[in-house]
Parts: structure tokens; C-alpha cells; sequence
């Protein structure tokens, strides 16, 4: 496999929570998020959603990871992922402020 692009998103909250999104064409992909800054008190992100599209011509499938918000894997592969959504949060206390990033390497 050789590696075709990159696709990326980052998001800041302060105080509260946001999604960060990426999509592309169904293609193999590892995508990662990652905590780049975090102010103060409490933060986190982890990846809650992907869609995967197995029929060139089909629909997205949506695959839901866990609902507990800390038990979200900060990485997912598959080999027709279309689209990934992570939950970037901050503690309400002492005015949070978090940065993340969602990253994804695209191969053939």
C-alpha cells in the first residue's frame, strides 16, 4: 500500500464541546485524534463515530463506538472508511480550554 493523502480537522472549546468531523471517498485509512493543547482543568477526545461504504454504489454504514465518552478509541482503521466524527470536550470549571486535531492517512 502506498500512501495517497491526508485529511485533517481541528477544533478549540472552551468551557464546552464541539465535534470534529473528516470526510473523504471510501478509501483504507487510519485516522487518529490527538489532544494538542489543554488549559487548566479537565479535557479529552476520542473518536465516537465512523462510516464505512463496503458497495462503491451502496450506502454509508455508520459504526457507533461505546456511549460512555471515555471509553472512545483515539484511533480506527478500515479498509472503506468515508467519514469519522470525534468529541472534543472541556470541564465547565475554571474555564477549560482544549485544542484537538483528527487526523487521517489515506493509502491505496
Amino acid at each position: 500500500m502506498t500512501l495517497q493523502g491526508m485529511a485533517w480537522n481541528s477544533g478549540q472549546v472552551w468551557s464546552w464541546s464541539v465535534s470534529v468531523e473528516i470526510n473523504f471517498a471510501p478509501t483504507t485509512a487510519v485516522v487518529q485524534c490527538s489532544l494538542s493543547q489543554a488549559w487548566v482543568n479537565a479535557c479529552g477526545i476520542g473518536i465516537y463515530q465512523y462510516f464505512t461504504r463496503t458497495q462503491p454504489n451502496g450506502p454509508d454504514q455508520a459504526h457507533d463506538l461505546p456511549v460512555v465518552w471515555d471509553e472512545w478509541p483515539p484511533v480506527v482503521y478500515d479498509n472503506a472508511i468515508t467519514s469519522v466524527a470525534a468529541f472534543l470536550g472541556a470541564s465547565q470549571v475554571d474555564n477549560t480550554i482544549a485544542t484537538g486535531t483528527l487526523m487521517a492517512s489515506l493509502w491505496s
